[in-house]
């Protein structure tokens, strides 16, 4: 926001409110944000409770684990803001709605964020976590490197790519971390699968109607119907993992 106000070529009235577009559609972005918070929490405890005091005989397996049910979660709460956001809009007021078309890249960026949550762990249990200024300073200095240099051209729409693109590059130079320091097999595949698969889910529910504000009981219906769907396609791709992760926590 600070960045719109300051950078973006118009008056700084003009400015301010962009910022407040931006600033409205981010608090929906915040939701994911919300989860990806709490997730962290919960889950750097157990991460080095897991690891002990040798790193060398660590089940490296539960972290995998994690990433897999972090992405399960974290593409559905994505598909599911954007899919029922016809009727989730009317929670902003009226005049900031015209920056909803950037929820997606905040909602993109946010989930790449409990991506680096999970893979920051490597240098933190290797006491490394020098490496993590390093990368925080590489994904600052991507961000407002774009959004100073595109801002004058794409307007508020650099800014969310910039964060995409700050975010992006975290996850990618943490996971080059944990391939070197504490190698886990995260099942990246598998995620770029539920992004296929939430972005599908995405993809029909635009087309069940007219998504504007005219939008119906029966399209929340066929809305809804298309999240269940993605839920049971989800269920059955990972059915076996979650058998046999959650089976085998339980007992």
């Amino acid at each position: 926001p600070a960045i719109i106000k300051w950078f973006y070529g118009e008056t700084v009235t003009g400015n301010l409110d962009w910022s407040g577009q931006f600033n409205g559609v981010l608090k929906y972005a915040v939701i994911l944000n919300l989860f990806v918070t709490a997730y962290g929490y919960a889950a750097e405890p157990y991460f080095f409770r897991q690891a002990g005091r040798d790193l060398a005989t660590a089940d490296k397996t539960i972290y995998a684990d994690a990433v897999r049910a972090y992405g399960l979660l974290g593409t559905l709460a994505c598909a599911g803001i954007l899919i029922f956001l016809p009727w989730i809009r009317f929670f902003l007021g009226e005049g900031v709605r015209e920056g909803l078309p950037l929820l997606p890249y905040l909602l993109a960026a946010n989930f790449l964020l409990g991506l680096y949550t999970n893979f920051a762990i490597a240098y933190k249990l290797t006491d490394r976590t020098w490496l993590g200024g390093g990368i925080a300073l590489a994904g600052s200095a991507v961000m407002l490197t774009l959004s100073v240099t595109l801002i004058d051209r794409y307007g508020i729409l650099a800014i969310a790519v910039a964060m995409l693109a700050c975010y992006g590059l975290m996850c990618f130079l943490a996971w080059l971390v944990t391939r070197r320091y504490f190698p886990v097999p995260y099942p990246l595949a598998r995620l770029f699968l539920y992004a296929l698969l939430a972005a599908a889910a995405v993809f029909v529910a635009e087309r069940t109607g007219s998504g504007g504000a005219d939008a119906g009981a029966t399209e929340f219906v066929l809305r809804a119907g298309v999240v269940g769907a993605l839920l049971v396609a989800l269920g059955l791709l990972e059915r076996d993992w979650l058998r046999r992760t959650f089976g085998r926590r339980a007992g």
